[in-house]
């Protein structure tokens, strides 16, 4: 076990210039690991192996580790591979987000900037890597592509990058194609050294002159605590028709307020999808990109198997109300002039329908209604905005109560027709004035100044058919 100090400055003819793996007995391989915890191993040379070698039986775990700018760079035939990492045609490699490893940065002069693995001589070896790094974002996985030479026979690595979705799935249709071309996989991955700030252990700068600049290995390489967690998010329509709904909607994971990832649901998937390989944590929420005329409620991300340590969250979708605000002003009216008159309501009916037809001529089926009181104290502009209406035509009228002093063409006055629908600009408004004059101003939605109502408008709201219907009496 290495825990802490520094191994640098070391050669080695051949194999492991900082530290060279050799356990006899292959069948007790994975019981006889190494684990290097933390420390730096740094400006190392060999053959194989700059900062390491892991002979084949043997194996070892790295945790927190951060590899890079290490290079293989001889170049000579089929050398100068893997500048982070490279594996034999028997080497494993098994690799998880948890305390796992940042590898980037790295340099090879053939194939694999990052990682090269050559092609499996057996079946059933495997490597596995992970999808994430152990901070949470996603990493950035990329196949390098090679054209074979005509002279020497050895491939070359200038010829771009192609971004791949799903690392393992990738892994897993490269080990069935080996049996028959013998394929090789050479990585890139992109990264920062902003991430690597909180890794403990360093394996850096080190140089193999035909593989592996960081690590060489025929035998395991683990890297990270197999803690990894999975994470299922599943949709669910509610009161919306199949024929309604999209084709898919997108979804961001957040770990604490860090997107990283973003994930696509559709109704090919059946409304679900599982995200394995994440970073052992409790801080994962999801949040859907918007869906104009739905609203989306979320539940909480939930442990449902615990051996498994698989993780679950809800996503409700119905359609989205419209807004409405509705605004009442008080013009020409001075401070004391309010308080004379005591605290004034104004009450609006709100009731809506699905066309404008229907509103405009106050017939048709309802789809929404509703009183909606504004009391002033002073004069200010007061509001009211009313959430998640059923979209549609919505008449708001002004309404008098026992007291008031408006008369009938007054209160007719105070009507508009108003369309909610669901978008992101601000809520569809119905403005209305008071003035304190006698003056009516027809057309602008003004009436006259309230007076003082006995028992502040109560006696009207207990007698309005609609208001006890939808509140009951008020005591």
């Amino acid at each position: 076990m290495l825990d802490g100090g520094t191994i640098k400055g070391n050669k080695a003819r051949h194999s492991g210039g900082g530290i060279c793996v050799s356990i006899d007995g292959r069948a007790n391989a994975n019981n006889d690991q190494v684990h290097l915890i933390s420390g730096e191993i740094s400006g190392n040379t060999a053959s194989t192996g700059g900062g390491m070698y892991i002979a084949e039986g043997s194996a070892l775990q790295l945790v927190d580790a951060a590899i890079t700018e290490n290079v293989a760079d001889d170049g000579t035939h089929w050398t100068g591979m893997g500048g982070g990492l490279w594996s034999c045609g028997v080497g494993q490699t098994y690799s998880t987000s948890t305390a796992g490893c940042f590898i980037y940065g790295n340099t090879s002069v053939k194939k694999g900037q990052d990682i090269h693995f050559d092609s499996s001589w057996y079946n059933g070896l495997v490597h596995q890597l992970a999808r994430y790094y152990p901070s949470g974002e996603k990493i950035d996985w990329a196949q390098v592509p090679y054209e074979q030479t005509n002279k020497q026979g050895w491939f070359s690595s200038e010829y771009g990058t192609e971004s791949i979705a799903d690392i393992n799935e990738y892994l897993g249709n490269w080990h069935e194609e080996n049996a028959l071309y013998g394929n090789d996989a050479a990585l890139k991955v992109e990264g920062s050294s902003e991430l690597t700030s909180s890794c403990k252990l360093l394996i850096k700068n080190n140089t193999a002159t035909s593989f592996g600049g960081g690590i060489a290995y025929n035998g395991l390489l683990v890297m990270g605590e197999d803690k990894d967690i999975s994470l299922t998010v599943n949709k669910a329509w509610e009161g919306v028709d199949e024929a309604a709904q999209p084709e898919s909607i997108r979804v961001d994971l957040y770990k604490g307020d860090k997107s990283i990832d973003t994930l696509e649901l559709t109704k090919e998937n059946g409304w679900t999808y599982t995200v394995n390989g994440l970073p052992e944590g409790n801080d994962y929420r999801v949040e859907e990109q918007k869906v104009d005329g739905f609203s989306a409620t979320y539940s909480e991300v939930s442990l449902v198997d615990a051996e498994k340590r698989a993780y679950e969250v809800a996503i409700t979708n119905k359609s989205a109300g419209g807004d409405l605000r509705i605004t009442k002003a008080w013009a020409d009216t001075a401070a004391e002039d309010m308080a004379k008159n005591g605290t004034a309501m104004a009450i609006f009916r709100v009731t809506g329908y699905a066309t404008q037809a229907e509103a405009e001529a106050g017939e048709g089926a309802e789809i929404y209604r509703n009183l909606v009181a504004l009391t002033f104290n002073d004069p200010a502009t007061q509001e009211r905005v009313l959430t998640g209406l059923p979209l549609g035509f919505y008449i708001v009228q002004e309404v008098g109560y026992e007291g008031d002093n408006l008369d009938d063409e007054a209160v007719a006055a105070n009507r508009t027709v108003i369309e909610v629908s669901a978008t992101d600009a601000d809520p569809a408004e119905a403005s209305f004035t008071n003035r304190h004059s006698n003056e009516h101003v027809f057309g602008t939605s003004v009436v006259n100044t309230y007076e003082a109502a006995p028992n502040n408008g109560i006696a009207f709201r207990n007698q309005d058919p609609l208001y006890r219907e939808l509140h009951g009496t008020v005591a």
